[in-house]
């Protein structure tokens, strides 16, 4: 059994089509339900994968095309942060929806060089390997360690995150990170995103816009008079060393020291309510899946009806009976395996 850290990944041109393939010895394990799986889900942001055997060699090839590695996307251009949130979201959902498609997300490949992006619509594309191998790291520490990478070519944008969105540094820069906490936050920031933008929407929608903007603004105005008004009754010398000490660290932000569990305790009330209404979401996505899976379990059953009736007017054809016979065995082994899988989310 190959390990993941020993994978070795080679670019080339295959029928004249930009391809990255990956050379494995002839006991390595090609598991063909996965890549079966793959093909007939294009909803899931793989790169297309064929395999060739030639000799003692099995090949995997990867269809790249146009897209671009990430490393190089980043690399050579300048973005604001929603770019950045949207390429780590989009690696987060890549990695949790595959075990809802039962790919184990273990073999995704977590490296720059082969995560790939289409230039036009920011759509992230990664490679899963449908191979037998074993992990010296967890799929958790492995997100974590390139999400960094990342956050390193966009340091730009440490003076401009929201709450929400030191949020999601300070997770991942945290020693407990989780994926459920990442998507908690990621519901936030994307709740907040939408109001935002609705807000905005209104506005714009109004015919007085450049009134409702001025007296935004001499609202903010006789807020600030105010607050310099009172701040000249106090104490300068207390004011000013209690200023300093409280953004002295704002200002030189560090991503590495940013712990949310620190950032954490002081939000509590938030937290708790936040975390209420991404509960009530993931349920209810919960019900939907089990519906999807229950329609899908019965269809299989009907699969398997009509190939025990063919199997009875197959007898006297024994090429024929062979392969509704196997086909019949695939689908009774992804049957059990869905039920399997079902009644473990219904004990959970």
């Amino acid at each position: 059994m190959i390990s993941k850290q020993k994978l070795s990944f080679r670019e080339e041109v295959v029928s004249n089509k930009k391809c990255v393939s990956i050379d494995l010895e002839e006991f390595n394990d090609v598991v063909d339900f996965e890549i079966n799986m793959i093909q007939n889900n294009p909803s899931l942001p793989f790169l297309d994968v064929k395999v060739f055997r030639l000799d003692n060699v099995t090949k995997l090839v990867y269809d790249v095309g146009r897209k671009e590695t990430l490393e190089h996307f980043i690399n050579s251009r300048e973005f604001g942060k929603d770019i950045f949130f949207n390429i780590i979201e989009s690696i987060m959902k890549t990695i949790n929806s595959s075990n809802e498609f039962m790919l184990d997300n273990n073999k995704i490949i977590l490296n720059l060089k082969y995560i790939f992006i289409d230039k036009n619509s920011f759509l992230i594309y990664m490679i899963f390997v449908p191979v037998d191998m074993r992990y010296e790291y967890s799929i958790e520490d492995e997100f974590a360690n390139i999400c960094k990478k990342i956050l390193d070519k966009f340091k730009n944008i440490k003076k401009e995150l929201s709450r929400n969105e030191k949020k999601i540094v300070g997770i991942i820069n945290s020693r407990n990170f989780t994926f459920e906490k990442l998507e908690q936050a990621f519901y936030l920031y994307n709740k907040e995103n939408v109001s935002e933008l609705n807000y905005r929407k209104d506005i714009e929608n109004t015919g007085d816009y450049d009134e409702i903007l001025k007296e935004i603004d001499n609202k903010l105005r006789s807020h600030e008079n105010y607050e310099n008004q009172q701040n000249d009754d106090k104490n300068s010398h207390i004011e000013k060393s209690i200023i300093e000490e409280n953004y002295k660290d704002i200002d030189g932000l560090d991503f590495s020291d940013f712990d949310i569990d620190d950032y954490e305790n002081n939000e509590e009330n938030d937290e708790e309510l936040g975390y209420r209404e991404y509960r009530d979401v993931q349920q209810l996505d919960k019900i939907t899946n089990n519906k999807s899976n229950k329609l899908f379990i019965l269809q299989l059953i009907v699969v398997m009806l009509i190939g025990s009736i063919v199997l009875l007017f197959s007898v006297d054809d024994k090429q024929f009976f062979i392969m509704v016979m196997s086909i019949m065995i695939f689908v009774l082994i992804l049957l059990v395996v869905l039920i399997v899988l079902s009644f473990r989310k219904k004990r959970n």
